[in-house]
This record gives C-alpha cells, structure tokens and sequence, in this order.
C-alpha cells in the first residue's frame, strides 16, 4: 500500500541505509543516521523495458519543503512525467534530466551549485565519488546552499543575497557539521573543494575564487601584512 506524506515524514534514520516504496518504483531513500539521515526520492525502472533491460535508477531529489526539494505528491507527479516520456521516446529515462540540466546551463546567467555538484560527480571516476559523494552533496551540501545558488554567489570574494562572502558561508557550514560530525565535517569540505576546483576547470570560476580551500590555501591566498613597527630599519 503506497505510502502518505504523513508516513513519509514519520519515518526515522536508522544504522544503515533503507529504501521505501512509495508505490509506482518510487522510494524513498533515507541515508543512516551516521551519514545524516537524509531522505530523498528515487525512481526505478528498466530500461531497455523487459527481461533484458536492466534496473536504472533516477533520482528525483530531497524530500520536504521550500527551494530545491520535493514533496511527496512533487515526486510523484515528477516520477510519471519522467516515466512517460521514456515510453514515448524509447530512452534512458535519466536522460530528460540531463538534456534539461544542460538547457539550464545554456540558458541562464550562470551555472549553479547543483549544475556545478552534478557536472563534477559524472565526469569523478573514484569509488568515493561514485558511492559516498553523491549521498553527501545532495542529501547534505545542496539542501543547505540551495541547488540553484549561483556559484558566482558562492565565490571566496563574491557577495550573495544575504550579504556574506562564499567564504563565510562554506566556513559558516563547517562549523555547523562540525558541531556534531567533525569527521564528515573535514570530508564535506574537502568533496566541496574539488567540487568548485571542477568549476574552476569548467571556466565557471576564477582560479583563485574556490571557497573552500583549507588552511593551507587559506594562508596561500591572504598573505598577513607585517605591522610597520616591526620591520627593521636598515641605518
């Protein structure tokens, strides 16, 4: 029996990872507790349809309310519209996604952090980047940012709406996880950073404008000034 909005946000993280239909190949996906509970929507079909296709899972996105996530009825009503349009145009139902994820880019002022976030984990080849980062971008990094911030926004010098710099806003987040997780803190800050080097390699940022650099891109990026009074004077 396919579940209800209520049920969906009843349900609790527990030590591993669990996916719950929601009817129709739909679940949801919720992430242990150690790895922050998150959960999100995943769609399950196979393509090419019968015996011989194989299972392809496309992922809808984070579940609950306001910017960048789904509630249960949106995933649903998103799941049909994807599964639809692979039966009508004989495709892998994870290319409507791309095909509007790229429109996106052509077509708005500049790429955003969840273009910036997918773009690095489809062209990462790790066994990290493929198991872990994906789980940690989008049920943790995206959801906080929002996907559609602009990465200009996020730059070490640039200013988004709120009036921080992307430096304090990546710093403000680690602190954050750090609070409670320093562990995955020290690993979200380092998947962030090759996040945004990939964008610098994409010409979507300045080279010397990645955020999240550590404390030895920190100094290597703002040299201290020597107070005048200590210098010495040569007689």
């Amino acid at each position: 029996m396919p579940l209800s909005d209520s049920q969906v946000k009843a349900e609790q993280a527990g030590p591993r990872r669990r996916n719950v239909s929601v009817g129709d190949s739909l679940f949801l996906v919720i992430e242990s507790a150690s790895r922050g509970g998150g959960k999100s929507f995943e769609g399950r079909m196979r393509f090419p349809p019968g015996r011989q296709g194989k299972q392809v899972p496309v992922r809808i996105g984070v579940y609950g309310r306001g910017v960048g996530k789904w509630s249960l009825k949106e995933a649903r009503d998103e799941w049909d519209r994807i599964r639809s349009w692979s039966k009508q145009n004989g495709k892998d139902p994870r290319d409507l996604k791309r095909q509007e994820k790229q429109a996106l880019i052509q077509h708005s002022s500049g790429p955003t952090l969840q273009q910036a976030c997918e773009s690095y984990l489809a062209s990462a080849t790790s066994k990290a980047a493929q198991k872990e980062y994906p789980n940690l971008l989008r049920n943790q990094v995206l959801p906080h940012f929002g996907g559609e911030t602009a990465l200009e926004h996020l730059c070490w010098d640039g200013k988004g709406p709120s009036g921080k710099k992307g430096r304090e806003l990546v710093m403000d987040y680690f602190r954050l996880v750090e609070a409670r997780a320093p562990v995955q803190a020290k690993k979200s800050l380092m998947v962030l950073r090759m996040v945004f080097d990939h964008a610098i390699d994409q010409g979507w940022m300045e080279r010397d404008q990645n955020p999240a650099l550590g404390s030895r891109g920190t100094k290597g990026k703002h040299k201290p000034t020597p107070h005048p009074t200590l210098l010495c004077r040569v007689a």
